[in-house]
């Protein structure tokens, strides 16, 4: 489906790691080029696998990412420090590897960070994966068969997006309780692509 998203990069490599756990996943970002994708997220993705190759069209140019085969890969404090918000995307991609990925993020986190990270291990959790914090990061394993169930995101907007991630490439659905603080910070982009997957795929628990 054709999106018009005015993403920031953190949301845009939440989206790049649903489409890479899709096998016909594809996702194009117009009027972006390769050399503006280094130090972000979404070079990391690449670095991982993630295959991105430039597309050119009459009326646009871009780059598209593609569903991938990943590798394992460490992401350090460095390759973090200018996006912290895309520590799920990350943990989405590590699903898909067939090791161990292992994502720090910071030996020095505030009480927000350390429980936004909590919240985004208990949805990455719920889909049968096992992930462990650690004190400066966490670590995913992978697995193929994945569960889907109720996701209690506490108004959490990365937890929420974590979800709708997973609905878009490795899960079938998730109802979550509540999506109001994803929709705060990204508005129509988040409307829209929640119109592409239906209320079928991620609904809201009844209150």
């Amino acid at each position: 489906s054709n999106l018009t998203l005015k993403p920031d990069t953190e949301l845009a490599s939440y989206l790049a790691a649903a489409v890479i756990n899709h096998g016909r996943g594809r996702l194009i970002l117009k009027n972006f080029t390769q050399d503006e994708l280094q130090g972000s997220p979404l070079s990391q993705l690449k670095r991982m696998g993630t295959d991105v190759t430039n597309v050119k069209r009459k009326d646009y140019f871009g780059i598209e990412i593609s569903g991938s085969d990943l590798k394992s890969k460490k992401v350090s404090y460095e390759q973090l420090h200018e996006y912290p918000e895309s520590l799920g995307a990350f943990a989405l991609a590590g699903c898909a590897t067939e090791g161990t990925a292992l994502i720090r993020t910071s030996p020095y986190t505030t009480d927000r960070e350390e429980k936004q990270r909590r919240q985004i291990c208990n949805v990455i959790r719920s889909m049968g994966i096992k992930i462990a914090e650690l004190e400066d990061g966490i670590v995913v394993e992978g697995k193929e068969e994945l569960s889907d169930k109720i996701i209690l995101v506490e108004k959490d907007h990365l937890s929420v997006l974590t979800a709708i991630a997973a609905a878009l490439g490795i899960v079938r659905q998730f109802e979550v309780e509540d999506i109001s603080a994803a929709r705060a910070r990204w508005g129509e982009s988040l409307d829209e692509v929640l119109a592409v997957l239906g209320p079928a795929v991620v609904s809201e628990a009844p209150q």
